[in-house]
């Protein structure tokens, strides 16, 4: 158990056009309850290269992949649903390059390519508190690959910022957004 941590936090640098450009891991040992830096990822155009606690990764990007987490902070895919699916109910192929740490305990990193299909299912109001949204609800389906579990994720998007997400093998769990604090425009 000496060794044995959980991730905490994530630090997103994002380019003008909301695309992860890198990503900071943080999180805790559960031994002692220090804070350690898990991974750190650099996305560029050639290539994307993660390091950290158990290794380090690389991928190869001269086919340009969208880099894809699925930590459950729906902000990370902002830029994906703005710059994708527009018409409703016609899926859009992505290329994506997933990173994932397992396991979770120990965590490694690991670098995937992998299809997915985003579909934008239409509008649907959403009730946050007391307050009632009218969103763009999307489907996110990533195509299981060796190294990579297959996901579907539903994502509530109003305007610029994901309210809610929901990943399909946990049902009748949603992650929703309570509270928000506007700093600067983006």
């Amino acid at each position: 158990m000496s060794g044995e941590m959980v991730q905490t936090d994530v630090d997103v640098m994002l380019s003008a056009a909301l695309k992860i450009e890198s990503l900071t891991v943080k999180g805790t040992r559960l031994l002692d309850g220090k804070a350690v830096q898990l991974e750190t990822c650099l996305v560029g155009g050639q290539e994307i290269r993660c390091k950290g606690q158990s290794g380090g990764a690389k991928l190869n990007n001269d086919d340009p992949h969208e880099f894809f987490y699925a930590f459950p902070f729906p902000m990370l895919s902002v830029g994906l649903l703005q710059r994708s699916a527009t018409q409703v109910g016609v899926p859009v192929p992505l290329k994506l390059a997933v990173m994932q740490l397992v396991p979770f305990d120990r965590p490694r990193v690991k670098l995937a390519r992998c299809r997915g299909l985003l579909t934008l299912i239409g509008e649907e109001q959403i009730q946050l508190g007391d307050r009632s949204y009218t969103t763009n609800k999307y489907i996110l389906e990533v195509d299981s690959k060796a190294d990579a579990d297959p996901l579907k994720l539903t994502f509530w998007l109003n305007k610029r910022l994901v309210v809610a997400m929901t990943e399909e093998t946990l049902q009748g769990e949603r992650l929703q957004l309570v509270e928000y604090k506007k700093f600067s425009e983006f």
